[in-house]
């Protein structure tokens, strides 16, 4: 067992062997721990540690709440977590709830649906509905929302996302007084004629199918008769996308496009190959464009006329040429978009602006009133003037309509991609280290010039360096992008270096580390 500083184990707590409890941890009394588990540095353990492999300090992740269905997201913890967002709210109020069709999302959907009325507030439940139509409805309802589903990269793994009445993640104010209210238990229960109603609304997606289909020129995409291969992945945006595409005369050949629960993980090079085959099928129908749909609904991969699958930097790349060509404006990416979105946008006389590379982020950023289109660079595209949301649905139709008007292929705008060189690495630092890392970076460069958009962006010739903290790890990453090559590896050497410098000199003496 190791207890590193400053943590306190209560009274009749329980630790396993080969236990990590990280720096300023608290386990509350008659807590168990069982072995091989880790607590994060800062966290208070509140309930025993059985099955889960890990203790966090907080609930939210960068991309909302994230766990292991029936280990960490059990129906006691959506319950609970269920009241603790009705108390943010006065008694009575209105939040929606949809979710995806699988057992794990439909379970945990219940349990907080339990956990909501029994803290006072009245539950519109949507079923089951794409993550972009449930933002789409919260915003056009002015209503607090939450979608529940199956993660879309481990279907081990549950998402909990909570919008506000705008359709955007919960602001990290919010965040902290939800966690608050939470791990304190200081939850509202309500008297049984307090309680709140359950509405159930189904077939809520027509006014979104109406607002998509109006902010489109209908009539040059029907022209140009456009020949598509979707592959839905047996997601719901398949209840949705084919009416529309109907509606816009394409011939569409359609992938995994009835509702099937996916149980098994698979793993990367097993996915690439399901992207390679569905681009010889693009090639050998001969289709104008290729489009892999995520389970959720929000983010695509792009298949080009020759097959070629895009990367999420060349399908950002290919879709910001084509926006910007149409109308000028802000394109908005996080700060770790490689040098090339600068000159893309400088090329078509817009300009590129960075934002924090959080996908909420890049949302909230997204309603400046000049954004023409924002990407979080991983395969998620949002349009301000249709909604704040990465929505793959829109997504889809809004590159027809651009391909139809502009008259341009995809493989065409990859060739035209402005070469440039963009590497990463990723160092280890703890997290009470992670300031000093900025500091350094800070004290290095007072006399240049640097973006503190997120962590610390320093420009040079042809080029620039970012070391950022990485929000739900005990990481940094540092990436460089330049016109040569060379430097770009230079520059991440040498800046990785730095980190672990001053991770070096700031690590725990013995006396600090308390091992049995």
């Amino acid at each position: 067992m190791t207890v590193k500083q400053g943590s306190l184990l209560e009274e009749g707590s329980v630790i396993g062997s080969d236990v990590v409890i990280g720096a300023g941890s608290t386990v509350n009394p008659n807590v168990r721990i069982w072995p091989n588990k880790e607590v994060e540095p800062g966290a208070v353990v509140r309930e025993s540690i059985i099955w889960a492999g890990s203790w966090k300090r907080g609930l939210f992740t960068s991309y909302g709440l994230t766990g292991l269905t029936n280990v960490e997201f059990t129906p006691e913890f959506a319950a609970r977590l269920g009241a603790a967002i009705a108390a943010l709210n006065p008694r009575g109020v209105e939040i929606a709830i949809s979710r995806d069709y699988t057992r794990s999302a439909r379970m945990i959907h219940r349990a907080v649906i339990s956990g909501l009325i029994s803290a006072g507030a009245n539950v519109t439940d949507l079923s089951v509905m794409p993550a972009p139509v449930a933002r789409y409805w919260a915003k056009h309802n002015r209503i607090s929302a939450l979608h529940v589903q199956t993660s879309p990269v481990d279907p081990r793994s549950a998402d909990i996302r909570i919008f506000d009445p705008q359709g955007l993640d919960l602001d990290k104010r919010s965040e902290r007084r939800l966690e608050g209210l939470f791990f304190r238990e200081d939850i509202r229960r309500v008297p049984h004629y307090e309680m709140g109603r359950i509405v159930r609304r189904d077939d809520q997606t027509d006014g979104f199918v109406a607002e998509l289909l109006a902010r489109l020129d209908i009539e040059a995409v029907r022209g140009a008769a456009f020949k598509i291969v979707i592959d839905y992945n047996n997601g719901a945006a398949a209840q949705l996308l084919p009416r529309v595409l109907q509606e816009l005369n394409c011939d569409v050949i359609p992938l995994n496009a009835s509702p099937a629960e996916i149980v098994a993980e698979e793993d990367d090079s097993a996915f690439r190959g399901h992207l390679q085959e569905m681009g010889a099928i693009v090639t050998a129908v001969r289709a104008k464009l290729g489009v892999f749909i995520d389970r959720p609904g929000e983010r695509c991969f792009l298949i080009d006329e020759d097959g070629s699958v895009l990367d999420h930097q060349q399908g950002f790349a290919v879709l910001a040429q084509l926006a910007l060509q149409k109308k000028t404006g802000i394109l908005l990416g996080p700060a770790t978009a490689s040098l090339a979105f600068s000159m893309i946008a400088e090329e078509l006389g817009s300009r590129f602006v960075p934002t924090k590379i959080t996908p909420g982020a890049v949302l909230r950023a997204a309603q400046h009133a000049d954004t023409v289109m924002a990407s979080d660079a991983g395969g998620g595209y949002c349009w301000p003037d249709f909604g704040l949301s990465f929505d793959a649905l829109f997504t889809t139709v809004r590159v027809l309509e651009l391909l139809a008007s502009t008259r341009s292929s995809l493989a065409g705008l990859r060739a035209r991609i402005p070469a440039v060189s963009h590497n990463a690495a990723v160092e280890f630092c703890p997290w009470d280290v992670k300031g000093r890392v900025m500091r350094a970076m800070m004290e290095r460069h007072l006399r240049d010039r640097v973006d503190l958009t997120d962590g610390v962006k320093v420009f040079f010739d042809q080029g620039w360096v970012l070391v950022v903290p990485d929000a739900d790890r005990p990481e940094y990453h540092i990436i460089a992008s330049t016109l040569d090559p060379r430097r770009s590896r230079e520059l991440v050497d040498e800046y990785s270096q730095l980190v672990r410098s001053v991770v070096a000199e700031n690590a725990p003496q013995a006396e600090a580390v308390v091992e049995t």
